[in-house]
């Protein structure tokens, strides 16, 4: 079934007509597709943009919050980056309310995704999002590069 009731953003029938298929993680791998990765990178204020390096904050205790639809997914890797996780899962795409982050006693840690909703939010807390970066195969960037510069010769 398709969102927002189902795990699925196009219909399988659309399989047919792409040129590659990603899955984040084992666990899933359908005939033909491409595993990737995601991997964490540094931990950046929404306040002021100053960057960190996750790894500085090891051995810290963290208010981890998301709404995104794995949670369970955020909390490990913020744990398997050495912090002490209080975990908040929100249901996914949900709608944050100052009240929501205000009663954590932080420091607070969010997911880029989340960290878009709230910026706009008067909050006490000073918030930070966990950067990612999708780690793919090398083919999958071959691919990519190859539509990228076909594209260019069209125009």
């Amino acid at each position: 079934r398709l969102l927002p009731a189902g795990p699925l953003r196009q219909p399988l029938e659309r399989l047919a007509e792409v040129d590659c298929i990603l899955i984040k993680g084992a666990g899933m791998e359908l005939a033909g597709s491409r595993l990737f990765e995601l991997q964490p990178g540094q931990l950046v204020s929404l306040d002021s943009s100053q960057r960190e390096p996750v790894e500085a904050w090891a051995g810290r205790s963290v208010d981890a919050v998301c709404g995104i639809s794995n949670p369970e997914s955020f909390f490990a890797d913020l744990e398997r980056l050495g912090l002490e996780v209080r975990a908040h899962a929100f249901p996914d795409h949900h709608d944050f309310s100052a009240e929501d982050i205000n009663r954590l006693p932080g420091p607070v840690v969010v997911t880029a995704k989340d960290a878009v909703k709230l910026e706009r939010l008067a909050l006490k807390p000073v918030l930070r999002k966990l950067e990612i970066a999708a780690v793919l195969p090398e083919d999958v960037i071959d691919i990519i590069q190859n539509h990228i510069e076909h594209f260019y010769d069209e125009t």
